[in-house]
């Protein structure tokens, strides 16, 4: 499979790839493929999916659980983990092009192999599924608590532009929310802190995003 020079640094540089030898990226490319998808298709739904490990080359995606706006994917970002390993029969998530967007899928069998062979690749996929774990966990704590910082950053995921960018003055948030301006300002903190949003001047990017 051929992909520009942006493209496969963007799989080099993910966390599946840190460290790895480049023929296990060959190796990787050989089997996996390509596609497009328009603004608006549907890539996964808890009733259609694919047993493969996905990478969005470009783009943005949506993720959804239910009615519960979870976030948003962009180039770099891997989806798939829950469909790999089990015999589920849905996916916990669905999954939807914001732009258009092109989306490098990896097989199972293709993933299985990959961490058989190079167990550096194995460890990394290990780290990165620790960390959804972690976050996961985090995530309903915070949806239990019902904390201004999950209430922040979800009137952010729903306010934000396909590039990520929310403009929404503290004050408005606030009353929206049912919250003080001091409460607010300390989510943006907290946020900011973990490396889920960054604040330039009136505007709030939202840069960490989330997906399985």
């Amino acid at each position: 499979m051929e992909l520009t020079r942006s493209q496969r640094n963007t799989v080099r540089d993910s966390f599946l790839f840190r460290d790895v030898p480049e023929e296990a990226l060959d190796f990787c490319l050989t089997q996996g493929g390509r596609e497009a998808a328009e603004r608006g298709d549907t890539l996964y739904t808890p009733e259609r999916f694919r047993r493969c490990l996905g990478l969005v080359l470009s783009g943005r995606v949506r993720v959804t659980r239910g009615d519960m706006f979870v976030g948003v994917l962009g180039r770099g970002d891997w989806f798939g983990a829950a469909a790999l390993f089990n015999g589920r029969e849905e996916y916990p998530s669905t999954l939807t092009a914001l732009t258009g967007c092109e989306v490098l899928f990896f097989p199972q069998e293709t993933v299985e192999q990959l961490l058989e062979r190079w167990p550096k690749a194995g460890a990394n996929y290990v780290r990165y599924l620790s960390g959804r774990i972690r976050f996961l966990s985090d995530r309903l704590n915070s949806l239990a608590a019902g904390s201004a910082e999950e209430k922040v950053h979800q009137f952010l995921l729903r306010c934000a532009d396909e590039n990520g960018v929310a403009k929404v003055p503290a004050t408005a948030m606030a009353q929206a929310l049912g919250l003080g301006r001091a409460s607010v300002y300390r989510a943006f903190d907290a946020l900011e802190e973990r490396g889920v949003i960054t604040r330039e001047k009136k505007k709030i990017i939202l840069k960490h995003r989330y997906g399985m």
